[in-house]
């Protein structure tokens, strides 16, 4: 069961996000994947470019497909992977778990 976030709580606001011209969604937005998969196959699924099976445990996602936050909002396709994890001064990504 998900848990009650920023997301539900913005979606009873008194003033709805879809009511203005742009709306800018910023911030630390991931889920806790460890909850849902095995870290050896986030970073195999990293490694082999399967964004799409990550994104599917992604926070914002998962509300609006059940609709419980955002459903009317549209993102655009995510083809790169998440930057921040790169070593430094490499192409491999950085597997530890605090960093």
């Amino acid at each position: 069961m998900m848990r009650e976030s920023f997301f539900d709580k913005l979606s009873q606001s008194s003033i709805p996000a879809n009511k203005h011209d742009y709306c800018f969604l910023m911030g630390d937005l991931n889920l806790d994947m460890r909850m849902e998969m095995q870290r050896k196959d986030i970073e195999r699924s990293l490694l082999c470019g399967k964004l799409e099976r990550l994104l599917s445990f992604d926070e914002l996602n998962m509300k609006r497909y059940y609709r419980r936050s955002f459903d009317e909002f549209e993102e655009m396709r995510i083809i790169l992977g998440p930057t921040y994890r790169f070593n430094v001064g490499s192409h491999a990504f950085d597997t530890r778990y605090e960093q």
